[in-house]
């Protein structure tokens, strides 16, 4: 067990990827979680795991982009398992259509793509990947001021945030950006609080949503614009995530820690 005894965290979309490394790693480390996720079978199969382990975790199963579940969830973690300490916001799409846990679905790309898109497809993506964050954040830094103690808010951004052509999709990019703008932002609100909210912007990381792109030979030359030659795994963004919710980053706030393999180091 580490650090994070007798802390309480929220994980949304906690059930697979890099969320469910977080939530599993956190759990390790100590926390009780509350997981959200779409994907009930995923999420109950989390649980198990935790619950082997010796850990304990709650689940709520809904979309994060509507208040009443990540009202559900903060309250879950406020009547059941005490407070609410640190959040997560992992949940996120990259296109339109896609489901977690799913690998990669297409979808069209370039001006074509951007030309194309329908306001409905925008939305999806925006709903999840920023109203999601928003809402993750602010019911979760409600409830800790609220009850008057320090927490740690780390929200999953993406390195399409500041170097778009990473990203296959204009509403992808542009909620990844939103979501570190308002990482930022709410950082300056409540760091006075003891309230520190960073985020983690990934590069190309081996989940089941890049795991057909990685799999392409077509794709490989990615891995010459990475130093390091290889994708990262889920545990990497856990790991950076950890640091960031932990007491080793006291003095860390409104910052993006880029977990990429170098990539984008110019």
């Amino acid at each position: 067990m580490g650090g994070f005894e007798g802390r309480v965290a929220m994980v949304t979309g906690g059930a697979n990827g890099m969320g469910r490394a977080c939530a599993r790693r956190l759990a390790a480390e100590g926390a009780a979680v509350v997981v959200v996720d779409v994907v009930e079978s995923a999420g109950k199969e989390l649980l198990g795991e935790i619950a082997e382990a010796g850990g304990r975790a709650e689940l709520v199963i809904g979309d994060v982009g509507d208040p009443a579940v990540i009202e559900q969830a903060v309250g879950l973690a406020e009547s059941v398992l005490g407070g609410l300490d640190v959040v997560v916001a992992a949940a996120g799409i990259p296109v339109p259509g896609y489901r977690s846990g799913s690998p990669r679905a297409q979808a069209p790309a370039g001006l074509e793509g951007f030309v194309e898109m329908s306001l409905a497809d925008w939305d999806e993506v925006l709903g999840v990947n920023l109203r999601g964050a928003l809402l993750a954040v602010q019911k979760g830094v409600a409830s800790m001021v609220a009850r008057g103690v320090p927490g740690s808010v780390v929200v999953i951004t993406s390195v399409a945030a500041a170097n778009p052509t990473s990203s296959g999709h204009v509403a992808y990019t542009a909620s990844k950006a939103g979501a570190q703008a308002m990482v930022k932002h709410v950082s300056r609100l409540v760091a006075d609080k003891g309230i520190r909210v960073n985020a983690v912007g990934p590069g190309l990381i081996d989940t089941n949503m890049s795991r057909t792109y990685l799999a392409s030979a077509a794709n490989q030359a990615v891995f010459a614009h990475i130093p390091a030659g290889h994708a990262g795994t889920p545990d990497d963004i856990a790991d950076a995530v950890l640091f960031l919710a932990g007491e080793g980053s006291r003095f860390v706030a409104g910052e993006v820690l880029y977990v990429d393999g170098g990539q984008f180091t110019g």
